[in-house]
């Protein structure tokens, strides 16, 4: 369901294994004692319009990198197709951060 604010189970399941840690860069707080953050803030107003809480919206940050971005000290974007979360600090700078990927068993 995109329409409510907070992910289901299953959801924060999913973002919990695939981060692994917050993604803030060099943050390594494990995923599991972090908050889910909205990249597009949740519409209160209208869920419907935006700010779904999927996994391709939704991302781990601990406490304290949740309250930096929220306050507006870093912007953040994520491209869903390569799992990449792109940082833009304060003064420019740009730093990207993706999830470690697993080797498949055959």
């Amino acid at each position: 369901m995109t329409d409510r604010r907070a992910s289901t189970a299953p959801v924060t399941r999913f973002v919990h294994a695939r981060d692994q840690h917050c993604t803030f860069p060099g943050c390594t707080r494990p995923a599991a004692r972090c908050d889910l953050d909205h990249v597009r803030p949740f519409n209160h107003q209208r869920p419907e319009a935006g700010g779904p809480s999927t996994p391709d919206n939704l991302h781990a940050l601990c406490r304290r990198h949740h309250r930096m971005k929220t306050l507006g000290a870093w912007n953040v974007t994520r491209d869903e197709a390569t799992d990449t979360t792109v940082w833009t600090a304060p003064t420019g700078h740009v730093y990207t951060t993706r999830p470690e990927r697993y080797p498949v068993a055959a």
